[in-house]
């Protein structure tokens, strides 16, 4: 409403209804907290007492004690307190091993975390070290390919062929780096391949 027409009157209704929900919601805090105390005073009344029994046998009528029933009363709390703080060390000795639990699972889930991020580096430099080979021979296989180019393009094979010819001509080529001598079906034609 105030965005849309931005006017005292507006503003005046905002200050007014903003004090009048932080009332609303002071009230009923107010009242949380007393009905939170009077269901702790109604809980506190409605407690019933324990039976001592503190020598542990069943009786329905009034116990009377002597000396002897005495300490038996004691020695039976003794008992019964030497239990509960045992319990209790039980309790602290397994909230400290499942802490120790914890962390150790903690530190080796760091430590895996740890290993997996080491590994994926050492995977990346693999990976980024097979490209540089690959473009390396890449490059070498392009040089490779463009001097056998030029070589195929400077050296081209001539290719003589001798009708009924002996070797003393064969003898005159003597100086020529490579010949090659094929003979055909006929003996009277033979191929000479220079290169």
């Amino acid at each position: 409403m105030y965005a849309k027409n931005p006017t005292k009157e507006a503003v005046r209704k905002l200050v007014k209804a903003n004090e009048h929900n932080s009332a609303r919601a002071a009230i009923a805090e107010h009242c949380s907290e007393g009905l939170k105390e009077a269901l702790q005073l109604e809980k506190k009344k409605r407690r019933q007492g324990k039976k001592l029994n503190l020598t542990g046998e069943a009786s329905g009528c009034a116990q009377f004690f002597g000396t002897k029933e005495v300490l038996k009363a004691q020695a039976l709390l003794d008992i019964k307190d030497q239990k509960l703080e045992q319990e209790k060390r039980d309790k602290e000795k397994a909230k400290e091993e499942k802490a120790i639990a914890v962390a150790v699972k903690k530190a080796l889930a760091e430590q895996k975390k740890v290993e997996k991020a080491e590994q994926k580096e050492i995977n990346a430099q693999v990976r980024e070290e097979m490209k540089k080979q690959a473009r390396l021979d890449k490059a070498a296989a392009r040089k490779e390919a463009a001097v056998a180019k030029k070589a195929a393009k400077t050296a081209k094979l001539s290719c003589i062929i001798i009708l009924k010819v002996r070797s003393s001509l064969l003898a005159n080529l003597g100086s020529l780096r490579v010949v090659e001598v094929e003979k055909s079906s006929t003996e009277a034609v033979e191929v000479v391949k220079t290169a």
